[in-house]
């Protein structure tokens, strides 16, 4: 499994491309992310799905259950 961060100072251009959210949600489910929440002690992880409605939350867990 490869783990590739995404903070909030390069989230727009993580790998010199730039995202907008809705790209970067869209990768997530494409490349079967786990995005990380460092400061949510409840939903520490999660990963995405594509609905109906957009990209949504599918499975939320602890870190250390991976």
């Amino acid at each position: 499994m490869k783990l590739t961060p995404i903070n909030a100072e390069n989230w727009k251009t993580h790998g010199g491309v730039v995202f907008e959210k809705e790209g970067i949600l869209n990768k997530a489910v494409e490349e079967q992310y786990i995005l990380l929440f460092e400061h949510d002690h409840q939903n520490e992880c999660c990963t995405v799905k594509h609905t109906v409605k957009g990209v949504r939350l599918n499975e939320s867990f602890a870190l250390d259950s991976i």
